[in-house]
């Protein structure tokens, strides 16, 4: 009897907690998801466990498809899908994607359309705010127009939407995506509009890089004479992307700095919204110069890192169609990939296409602002907020000619507004250029395919089986007035705008050229002799280092690209260091640091502390030396860069910059502050942890959940290299996708790899399974092959797609 009564409490008990943990428990501002749900062992986290899907085939029918479908998975879960049309092909990417990225394609577009808090609470409110100021979603207006204006490609788009929606509209509660299990959240519908956003997040993260009002502030504090000094927009010697200016366009003229072109800086507090280290490499070499007597191309875009990874890799197959490479989970197509007879690669072009504007109003209440000596009303934008636990979060944002105001003095009768090349819409269709190039044979149809493509602006590269390589630098750039663009400028004028864009016959970029080979590594496009001004922040060194690395070759292997791709050299530390040394006192040049530094290769590798006292040196000299610079608007500071320091020292080691403004009475020179540099940076390095004096301890990789939840992320990777190897991995980012490919018709093979794992569940052993290969610099082979029983390493697990 007394067993009895301890299992009916017992039982009472568990009823109870169940009951109460299958609803939301809420504490002050915070909500709990209800557990009950996530650890019923049905339904929650433990039916998310993947035992693999070896085994198992599946069957759909679908009324919108023409005809079979059959996707087979090799060992590493990549899909082979072999469709009859290419609107099938699509709609079966799309039931792909969301099989294994759904909530991956909702957390991205949510950033975008500024939705993120509606299922993440208060936590992402600034972004979702952010996202609404800059109006993203009229981005993604814009972006949707340009594709309707091309019916054909917008019913491949739309097929794709269907193919996500499928899947959608069959899936279980028990087998939703662990993370909205977490969050007590259901996955939505998809459309044409969460694709086009997917496409904005691209453009996000690429080209919306406002360094205006940092300069503005940089030139208020310097005056103009000393900025131009400090801030070239030229190295004096670079190697651009376009070594040959015989192909530049109308006649060379001087971009001088237009003293009518700088708006006075108003006291805005800002932040830069854009990533550091977003940048990418890619190269193509003609067969005179590989092993093989066959061309080859390599990309490797580097990005934030996350797990589930930006990509997802294919292969897809269909009418007139053999492609394999990745695709960005939520749109279709293949992004950076290759046929039979192409490959192509992306890397960021890096010219700005964002312009900050001052507004001034009529009065302190805003709504009337002044343009061409007339009051103009701005047009008030009321963004409802949804925030989960929370109420709505009301923001309101104006609307000006140039753009939204984004950037606010509460204190005054001054804003920024900014003007984006992506809330514009265009004549081209960009998916248009991913089909183009899909289905590519030759050189003619690449340079067809790129004219679609506008936002954001990329160096595409290309090669192809009959030996021909290329680049151009596609976008849609606008043309300003000389200086214009580098600061904020007076709103009140329209004289004051855009004055067009590059037209595409003359956007730089080139066919193989006498060097046999062609390098993009986010630098400079041209020579400074281009005609049409441009400014950005562009790198000076993977790019050289590729192309010194390319001549050091006799006869190219694939190996020899491997390397390449992993080598962690740093370049600008060889650059610097050197003179930093030749600069110090002759007791300082003999410290035991010094003498190590000095006889080191620059090889930013992990067990080394050398990188560590590489970075604390350079970064103090710059202190150290740009101290007329500093923080006291509580804004971010933009300083010369380090080529422009290095430049100095070797002009002009007693140029003025080196006098520090703290002493009023010593006047330094480049020697005195070097070796005061040294000092604070070696103290920096002695008061390290012993087991953080390794640039791997120092400086980890830490490939993050989207929702950062430690567990399903790893941290902490002992990794090389940093922003300026190669192998540009830092904190955050790095090579998110590695792929050479060596051209031979019907024979062409790659070798890939990426940080991640084609599944989104982190349940799966797909979901992380390439970290090791990548991070060992290792790589999986591909190759190309056109019927089902070619594939190798396929598992037993397929899928049929056939009409309804």
């Amino acid at each position: 009897m007394k067993n009895i009564w301890k299992f009916i409490i017992i039982i009472s008990i568990s009823i109870s907690l169940l009951i109460i943990l299958s609803n939301p428990l809420k504490f002050g501002s915070t909500t709990i998801p209800p557990f009950g749900k996530f650890l019923n062992p049905f339904t929650g986290f433990w039916a998310q466990a993947e035992s693999g899907k070896s085994g198992t085939h599946s069957f759909f029918t679908h009324p919108g498809l023409a005809d079979s479908s059959e996707v087979y998975f090799d060992n590493r879960l990549i899909p082979h899908v072999f469709s009859e049309t290419n609107r099938d092909m699509f709609f079966v990417q799309g039931y792909l994607h969301a099989q294994n990225r759904l909530f991956q394609m909702d957390i991205t577009s949510r950033s975008i359309m500024g939705t993120l808090s509606e299922i993440l609470g208060p936590a992402t409110l600034e972004k979702d705010i952010f996202s609404r100021k800059i109006d993203f979603p009229k981005a993604v207006k814009s972006k949707l127009y340009s594709w309707k204006r091309h019916p054909d490609m917008i019913d491949l788009i739309k097929a794709y939407t269907s193919g996500v929606n499928y899947y959608i509209d069959n899936l279980s509660p028990k087998n939703y995506p662990i993370e909205y299990k977490l969050l007590n959240e259901s996955p939505q519908k998809w459309s044409l509009e969460k694709t086009a956003s997917i496409t904005i997040s691209l453009s996000a993260t690429l080209n919306l890089r406002m360094e205006d009002l940092k300069y503005s502030h940089v030139l208020k504090q310097l005056g103009e004479s000393n900025f131009s000094h400090l801030f070239p927009e030229f190295p004096r010697k670079h190697r651009p992307i376009i070594t040959d200016s015989s192909t530049y366009p109308l006649p060379a003229k001087e971009n001088n700095l237009s003293p009518n072109a700088v708006q006075d800086y108003f006291d805005i507090e800002f932040s830069s919204e854009q990533e550091p280290n977003i940048g990418s490499n890619n190269w193509a070499l003609r067969a005179v110069l590989t092993q093989d007597s066959l061309p080859v191309l390599a990309n490797d875009p580097h990005l934030p890192l996350s797990l589930p990874s930006i990509w997802y890799e294919n292969h897809l197959n269909s009418e007139g169609i053999n492609v394999y490479g990745v695709s960005v989970p939520g749109m279709p197509g293949i992004v950076i990939g290759f046929n039979d007879h192409v490959a192509w690669g992306l890397t960021n072009a890096s010219i700005d296409v964002i312009d900050a504007y001052t507004i001034q109003w009529k009065n302190k209440d805003k709504g009337e602002y002044i343009i061409d000596n007339q009051v103009e009303n701005a047009r008030e934008r009321i963004e409802n907020i949804k925030v989960k636990g929370n109420d709505t979060h009301i923001e309101k944002i104006w609307d000006t000619h140039w753009g939204p105001i984004v950037y606010s003095d509460q204190t005054d009768s001054t804003d920024i507004a900014v003007k984006w090349i992506s809330h514009y819409p265009d004549t081209h269709c960009d998916f248009a250029m991913l089909f183009g190039l899909m289905k590519a044979n030759n050189l003619q149809e690449y340079q067809e395919a790129i004219q679609n493509f506008y936002i954001p602006g990329q160096n595409i590269i290309f090669a192809s089986d009959e030996d021909s390589i290329a680049l151009t630098v596609q976008g849609k750039f606008p043309t300003r007035k000389d200086g214009a663009g580098r600061f904020a400028r007076d709103g009140s004028k329209t004289t004051n705008d855009w004055t067009g864009f590059i037209p595409q016959s003359d956007l730089p970029g080139f066919v193989n050229p006498p060097e046999n080979y062609i390098v993009s590594a986010n630098e400079w496009p041209t020579y400074k002799n281009y005609p049409y001004y441009y400014s950005g922040r562009f790198d000076q060194y993977r790019g050289r280092t590729i192309s010194n690395l390319i001549q050091n070759y006799t006869s190219i292997t694939i190996k020899d690209v491997e390397n390449i791709q992993n080598s962690v050299y740093n370049l600008k530390a060889a650059e610097l260091l050197p003179v930093f040394i030749k600069s110090l006192p002759i007791n300082i040049q003999e410290e035991p640091w010094i003498q190590k530094m000095a006889n080191w290769d620059y090889n930013y590798i992990a067990e080394s502390p050398l990188p560590i006292l590489s970075e604390f040196w350079i970064e103090e000299v710059i202190t150290q030396t740009f101290d007329e610079l500093t923080d006291a608007d509580k804004n971010e500071i933009i300083r010369p860069e380090e080529w422009r320091l290095n430049e100095i020292l070797l002009e002009d080691p007693g140029d003025p910059i080196f006098d520090k403004v703290s002493t009023k009475n010593v006047k330094e020179n480049a020697s005195q502050i070097l070796a005061e540099s040294w000092k604070i940076a070696l103290q920096k390095f002695n008061n390290l942890n012993e087991t953080s004096k390794e640039w791997g301890r120092y400086s980890p990789l830490s490939i993050d959940h989207l929702l950062k939840i430690p567990t399903f992320s790893h941290r902490n990777l002992f990794t090389g290299g940093n922003g300026n190897t190669i192998n540009a991995i830092t904190r955050t980012n790095g090579p998110s996708w590695k792929m050479i490919v060596q051209l031979q018709g019907d024979s062409t093979m790659a070798r890939v790899v990426y940080p991640g794992g084609q599944s989104g569940n982190p349940g799966s052993k797909f979901y992380d399974n390439f970290i090791d290969t990548w991070y060992e610099g290792n790589y999986y082979t591909v190759e190309l092959k056109n019927k089902p029983e070619k594939i190798k390493n396929k598992i037993p697990y397929t899928i049929t797609f056939t009409p309804l």
